[in-house]
């Protein structure tokens, strides 16, 4: 079950494989959609550390289901046609992944569920677990190091196979229309919808 991580010219998506996503779901306690947000989040704030100094409006992220159901890491640069940054990215997802599971390993909070610095994301309600996501990561850092993730470079047309057109609500994870201002479930704002830099 190896994630497909795709090349689009402005974006990179490490998607998990449905088979992957069955495997990973029973060795943990948290829903995985959780634990990938987390690390979605850890993601973009960590990738400064290995793309080098860049500005964190020039690039963002999400943490979305692809077409056929699979959970997909999303990381764009936001800038129009791109500063390639994600290409940098692509090349350093391994190296990215390790930053990650440091950050969390290396955090003196006490609860398994994490505090703003590692893990917790204060836009969201449901709660994280340190352990799970250090679970998911080595799994996905496995993967990087024994074998060759399926790697696709694809076209305008088919990038929209993969973009994120819905988000999850941080209050009650109805997912909703990604350009919505408010939750069609609860009426909660939905302020920024990637918060890639909560």
């Amino acid at each position: 079950g190896m994630p497909t991580h795709y090349l689009p010219t402005e974006g990179v998506c490490v998607v998990l494989t449905q088979a992957l996503m069955s495997s990973l779901q029973p060795a943990i306690t948290v829903r995985l959609e959780i634990v990938l947000a987390s690390i979605e989040r850890l993601i973009a704030n960590l990738f400064p550390t290995v793309s080098g100094p860049c500005d964190s409006k020039d690039y963002s992220s999400g943490l979305d289901h692809t077409k056929s159901g699979e959970l997909a890491i999303f990381l764009y640069d936001n800038v129009y046609d791109g500063v390639n940054l994600t290409e940098l990215a692509f090349d350093r997802l391994p190296e990215l992944l390790k930053k990650v599971e440091e950050r969390i390993s290396t955090c003196d909070c006490p609860d398994d569920c994490g505090c703003v610095r590692c893990i917790a994301d204060p836009m969201r309600e449901t709660q994280s677990s340190k352990v799970d996501a250090m679970q998911v990561l080595q799994a996905l850092s496995a993967i990087f190091e024994n074998e060759n993730p399926v790697t696709t470079d694809f076209s305008a047309e088919d990038r929209f196979a993969v973009q994120p057109d819905k988000i999850e609500c941080p209050k009650c994870q109805t997912m909703v229309n990604v350009n919505t201002k408010f939750c069609s479930e609860c009426g909660h704002s939905i302020k920024d919808p990637v918060h890639a830099n909560a």
